[in-house]
């Protein structure tokens, strides 16, 4: 009696040992997954702050590119300044991220230097398109 009991006991403990080892092979599987969504999360994290970087720049150049833009007394703009202090625009990719045609599609049109200018007039944007609503608009209606 005694040695089936131990018998029974020694089976118990293969069948516990068993399940423990299908269990810690199931968190080990549960890690590598975990430690491989990580590093995309990362990679992509990455990504995501160059491409912020990148169209951070892009914007503070198409921002002062239009600040450039004024009304003149033909109505026209008077263009891009040459005279545009612009801040640099990296030309490297960061790490593990290579420059796309799109990047340096940008990069030879913001390195190009804007056009002869004429001398022009500023004039207040009411003297350039007047809005009195007395004026007749007789002429227009006809």
């Amino acid at each position: 009696a005694s040695i089936s009991k131990t018998t029974d006991l020694v089976g118990e403990i293969a069948a516990a040992s068993q399940e423990q080892a299908q269990g810690i092979d199931q968190v080990n599987t549960a890690v590598a997954q975990m430690d491989k969504v990580t590093q995309q999360n990362a990679a992509n994290a990455e990504e995501s702050a160059s491409a912020s970087e990148q169209l951070s720049a892009q914007a503070g150049s198409l921002q002062e590119m239009v600040q450039e833009f004024t009304l003149t007394t033909s109505g026209r703009s008077s263009g891009y300044h040459q005279n545009v202090r612009t801040r640099p625009v990296a030309t490297a990719a960061p790490a593990g991220r290579t420059l796309g045609a799109s990047d340096h599609t940008f990069h030879q049109i913001a390195a190009k230097p804007a056009g002869p200018q004429k001398a022009q007039t500023k004039v207040a944007a009411e003297k350039a398109i007047p809005l009195n609503d007395s004026e007749d608009l007789s002429d227009f209606n006809s």
